[in-house]
């Protein structure tokens, strides 16, 4: 069961990632974001786009898994940075986590918060 800073830190990254607001102006009681270094890489978006074909095979509209398509870039560094770490449990995506650099989180943040479906 999650406690309820748990709840207000998931609520937010919910509603936040949504309406493609900006997380960096949330303020979380139980931890940081992560990857802020990243997020200081000029993400090339001609790459990520091509890295981003392995993603939509699975986040795609239609699909229970959801879409990437205007993720808010700081919401996608931090999930892949937790995917990394071991922070956030999905087993399938924490592979796909490990194999990637910072040049290409940074890619396919860059990418996937300008690109529509």
């Amino acid at each position: 069961m999650m406690n309820r800073s748990a709840a207000c830190i998931v609520g937010s990254l919910v509603a936040a990632a949504f309406m493609n607001q900006s997380l960096a102006t949330l303020s979380f009681a139980n931890g940081e974001l992560l990857g802020g270094e990243i997020l200081n890489i000029a993400g090339d978006v001609d790459y990520g786009a091509y890295l981003a074909g392995e993603c939509v095979v699975c986040h795609r509209a239609g699909s229970e898994i959801p879409t990437l398509y205007n993720y808010d870039k700081t919401y996608f560094v931090d999930a892949m940075v937790r995917f990394q770490q071991g922070l956030r449990k999905n087993t399938t995506m924490r592979d796909i986590a490990l194999q990637l650099g910072d040049e290409e989180i940074a890619a396919l943040a860059t990418y996937f918060e300008r690109a529509a479906e």
